[in-house]
């Protein structure tokens, strides 16, 4: 149990090796948050609660695109799973219209370089009591899927999806995620 993994990797960063890919969890957050320091409701045992801690050059062009790809990669692990996912701009995971996940991306100065912390929240078994106190609609992949996943069983696809995902907009930018990232946007043509 932590505050938040997002705040414990930025606290603990100076620690972490600078050409390594950090990965925290934590079983519950007391102070989980979302963009805007809205807060993330995270009871113990019920969902992910994630930040994978990298750093980057201070000019990276990828930088201001990250969050999306984190979202993204997530997305296409439930894609896989049959899960009907979309993503609402800029970086939350979506299905029905109803909230099941988001990312919150941070960038902070270190030593020569950007340290970079994402977030990933996503509800996995929350209660549905604690669902309709939330507010805006939620849902869970139990509610979708009528059967409960052990959260961290999601961990190891989504390392590998969003590790793949990042060397390639390393590499080659936003360009070669643009059309399926589009397909996935939930509200597109509304106002």
């Amino acid at each position: 149990t932590i505050d938040s993994t997002n705040t414990w990797a930025k606290k603990n960063a100076a620690s972490f090796h600078t050409s390594h890919l950090t990965c925290i969890t934590a079983q519950e957050q007391t102070g989980g948050r979302g963009r805007q320091d809205k807060k993330w409701l995270s009871p113990k045992d019920a969902n992910l609660y994630t930040t994978l801690y990298f750093t980057a050059a201070e000019n990276a062009p990828y930088l201001s695109n990250l969050g999306q790809i984190m979202a993204f990669s997530c997305a296409q692990v439930l894609l896989e799973m049959g899960v009907p996912i979309q993503l609402k701009w800029p970086n939350d995971l979506l299905i029905h219209k109803k909230k099941v996940g988001g990312v919150l991306s941070e960038t902070f100065i270190q030593k020569n370089c950007v340290g970079v912390a994402l977030g990933l929240g996503l509800n996995v078994n929350m209660p549905e009591s604690i669902l309709e106190s939330i507010d805006q609609p939620a849902t869970s992949l139990h509610l979708i899927l009528h059967k409960e996943l052990k959260p961290l069983s999601l961990l190891e696809p989504f390392l590998k999806q969003f590790i793949s995902d990042l060397k390639q907009l390393q590499e080659s930018g936003f360009a070669p995620f643009q059309k399926q990232f589009n397909e996935l946007l939930a509200y597109k043509g509304e106002q």
